[in-house]
């Protein structure tokens, strides 16, 4: 227990078993924090990732000793283990990612016999531009959170522009847009 900044010391028995090993966890101030033990040597490849908002699916390599024995864990909600989560000497660990829906890049690890993966993934909001009448809008697309979007009105020959209407209001053309959200 304690108030404030402060350390943990964590003290584990010894585990002398060469093929394999264990993961134990334990939750300071609310956060959970994982330990592993391995009798062996055990690398992956790559171990960062930076992805884009929608949801997709990677993998991860492991090189380990005929005969060890490794188990892959995540550490958030929005990364999902595909198929096996163990395995046996050399490997491929395949995840997924659900859409970042949540306004700010986020970050999340898988964990594979005390190895850590990175998964950063950020965000962008989507500005939906499209014409209701005789013209073109360009502008619109994948913008990040509080960047400014420029949407241009194009009419055809013999019409001219009016206004905007949906999220984006009057008839300035160009028309500046501020991506605190997504937009239509």
């Amino acid at each position: 227990q304690g108030v404030g900044s402060g350390s943990v010391f964590i003290v584990a028995d010894p585990f002398t078993q060469l093929t394999s090993s264990r993961v134990g966890s334990i939750t300071v101030a609310g956060h959970i924090v994982y330990v592993t033990q391995r009798g062996y040597e055990l690398s992956i490849s790559p171990q960062v990732a930076q992805v884009g908002s929608n949801a997709g699916a990677g993998e991860i390599g492991v090189a380990a000793p005929i005969g060890a024995i490794w188990e892959a864990i995540v550490t958030e909600p929005w990364i999902t283990l595909i198929g096996s989560v163990n395995g046996v000497g050399n490997g491929t660990v395949h995840y997924s990612v659900g859409a970042n829906t949540t306004g700010s890049d986020r970050t999340g690890r898988i964990i594979i016999a005390g190895e850590e993966y990175t998964i950063t993934q950020t965000t962008t909001l989507l500005l939906i531009a499209e014409s209701t009448g005789n013209g073109t809008v360009a502008g619109g697309g994948n913008f990040e959170t509080n960047a400014t979007a420029v949407l241009t009105a194009t009419a055809e020959a013999g019409y001219v522009f009016s206004h905007w209407t949906g999220d984006a209001v009057g008839s300035e053309n160009p028309l500046s847009v501020i991506m605190d959200s997504g937009k239509s």
